[in-house]
């Protein structure tokens, strides 16, 4: 049995010994961080963008034509990704802040995939729907000229019997069917889910699972900001430079944009006798887009600054996986590169 002194001797000794260094804590972390991180992030930053914008990846001066390709490839590199980071989340459940670090990544995996999954499925529906309205045309067509020929028929019809029985047949209604029966207006296509948050524009999709990344992105940056303060003081330096670095990245990316814009907009003409509402409207214009870029670039850096900042804490500034984790890593990497190949 032990004592009152001795056990309170155990529990200080045991309460002081040091937590184990980073790059032992994070042997069970299996997702890209490091330059590997840095460069895995630049591709899927990469590829979104192209898929927002209706082009190929591989080659973004061509438009992203409809495929049930991409949707499997979408599909495929979904369900791959998402076990594999909750695999992930399972091995480091002993460390909290990797945990919720995965769970940024998991939304940075579910926006890239997701966007792709989106932009076949829409790129595949606008198809389908291009084509139903060139065969509805094609009927269309098709049937006017039937009831043209039906009526000059009919009408051909009617004045030879009216030359035989010599009774005027002119105000006797016409036969066969019109151009305003045979057209009618499509009816609205009953949109599923991802349908309707694409019905006015195709790929505002980008938007929904950009805000469910949004989320995953503050989880992961309150684990990110606490192995920060715990590690500081073992790479001070390091870390400062990249803090500097990326702060002073992000007000020239800032400046840029403002003064791009304050050249691209239109300057208001003092003698417009609607120049404050204008010049209100322009200045408006400037401060939505400069937040949504803060909101961009914060996004984007804050990503890069992870993958680094990881690199630097753990001695390990490539990002290279251990042979144990080295399978898993790479089918990560390579899987979450299926969208590039979006056709």
């Amino acid at each position: 049995m032990l004592t009152h002194s001795q056990a309170k001797a155990f529990l200080v000794v045991r309460s002081s010994s040091p937590s184990p260094p980073l790059n032992e804590e994070i042997a069970c972390y299996s997702l890209p961080y490091g330059a590997l991180g840095f460069v895995s992030h630049f591709l899927t930053y990469y590829t979104i963008t192209c898929l927002c914008a209706g082009r190929k990846p591989l080659w973004p001066f061509r438009k992203i034509a409809a495929s049930k390709f991409d949707i499997i490839l979408g599909s495929i590199s979904l369900c791959v990704t998402t076990t594999l980071a909750i695999i992930t989340l399972v091995r480091c459940r002993h460390s909290w802040q990797l945990v919720t670090i995965g769970i940024w990544k998991l939304g940075m995996s579910w926006l890239n995939t997701g966007i792709g999954l989106t932009t076949g499925i829409v790129a595949f529906k606008e198809e389908r729907k291009k084509r139903k309205e060139e065969e509805e045309e094609r009927m269309g067509n098709a049937e006017n000229r039937n009831a043209d020929c039906d009526q000059d028929r009919n009408r051909n019809d009617e004045q030879a019997l009216a030359e035989d029985t010599g009774v005027e047949m002119s105000a006797r209604p016409a036969t066969g069917l019109s151009a305003a029966t045979t057209t009618r207006p499509e009816k609205e296509r009953v949109f599923d889910l991802v349908g309707n948050m694409l019905k006015k524009s195709p790929y505002t999709a980008a938007f929904w699972w950009g805000l469910l990344y949004a989320y995953s992105l503050i989880v992961g940056m309150v684990g990110l900001i606490s192995l920060l303060v715990k590690h500081w003081s073992e790479a001070r330096g390091p870390l400062n430079a990249l803090t500097v670095i990326f702060f002073v990245m992000g007000l020239l990316v800032l400046l840029a944009t403002g003064l791009l814009l304050d050249r691209i907009t239109p300057k208001v003409d003092e003698s417009d006798p609607r120049r404050v509402d204008l010049r209100h409207e322009r200045r408006g214009t400037i401060g939505t887009v400069l937040e949504m870029g803060i909101i961009i670039i914060s996004t984007v850096f804050s990503a890069w600054y992870c993958d680094w900042a990881l690199g630097i804490m753990t001695g390990n500034l490539a990002g290279l996986p251990s042979k144990d984790n080295s399978g898993f890593y790479w089918t990560y990497f390579i899987f979450k590169r299926l969208t590039m190949l979006s056709s």
